[in-house]
């Protein structure tokens, strides 16, 4: 046994004294993906109705200012009781209702054999709470000091709220809409 322990140490030792040059390697760098989720709540003092949608930041990007466009042409002429009505941008479709996301209609937009799809819904529970756990579907975590970070009024006087967050985690592996 003694024989075979030093035999061993002596192979280590003799590996280890071999010159060998250094070899630098470029590895890839890691990805970091992050995931966007966009949405809406109106009217801004008691939120009804919330439009939501959310996918990768980078494939999202593109759609920004027509989001933008979207959420600033909603408005409410019949009441918050009745569906709102809004400006499709150029190149957005309607969906149509659908049940298995709870939405009273869906938007679609983006490309044409895998669209975005974007809910919009009547629902209860409040501005601050939806928000919160929107936030906490993209992994992050949400202080009522937070609110500004990600929500913006739209127009002014503020007739609803314009919800971007970023965050680490897909919300659409999540549940998507907020409670009724």
């Amino acid at each position: 046994m003694r024989i075979g322990l030093a035999f061993s140490f002596l192979v280590l030792l003799q590996g280890c004294s071999r010159e060998e040059p250094i070899r630098v390697y470029d590895a890839p760098k890691e990805q970091v993906v992050t995931y966007t989720l966009w949405g809406g709540m109106y009217p801004a003092e008691d939120p009804t109705w919330f439009f939501k949608v959310s996918g990768s930041t980078r494939e999202f990007q593109p759609f920004a200012a027509d989001f933008d466009k979207l959420m600033a042409s909603v408005r409410l002429p019949n009441g918050p009781e009745n569906q709102p009505l809004w400006d499709l941008p150029a190149g957005w479709r309607l969906g149509g209702p659908n049940s298995a996301k709870m939405a009273d209609e869906t938007i679609l937009f983006g490309p044409q054999d895998k669209p975005f799809v974007m809910t919009v819904g009547k629902f209860k529970g409040g501005f601050e709470p939806n928000l919160a756990r929107w936030v906490g579907q993209v992994g992050l975590n949400y202080a009522s000091t937070d609110k500004a970070k990600y929500a913006q009024p739209i127009g002014t006087p503020s007739k609803g709220w314009r919800i971007a967050i970023v965050g680490p985690n897909n919300p659409s592996s999540r549940s998507m809409m907020p409670g009724r």
